[in-house]
């Protein structure tokens, strides 16, 4: 069973804030941080290269 809930803490977005997301079709390793212009790029990553935008929804979702 998975348990999904919109938390909309996760769309506050400031640079220190990281998001950990890992399921079949996704994998970051390390888990996301948030840049200054609020878009999520891979932790450990230089360039900085976004991948989720503020403006899409994120979903947590955890596995039984």
């Amino acid at each position: 069973d998975n348990d999904i809930d919109r938390d909309p803490n996760l769309r506050k977005c400031g640079k220190n804030d990281q998001l950990y997301i890992i399921n079949e079709n996704f994998t970051i390793n390390g888990g996301l941080r948030c840049s200054d212009d609020g878009s999520w790029h891979e932790i450990g990553d230089k360039n900085k290269v976004p991948i989720v935008k503020e403006s899409v929804e994120l979903v947590c979702i955890w596995k039984r």
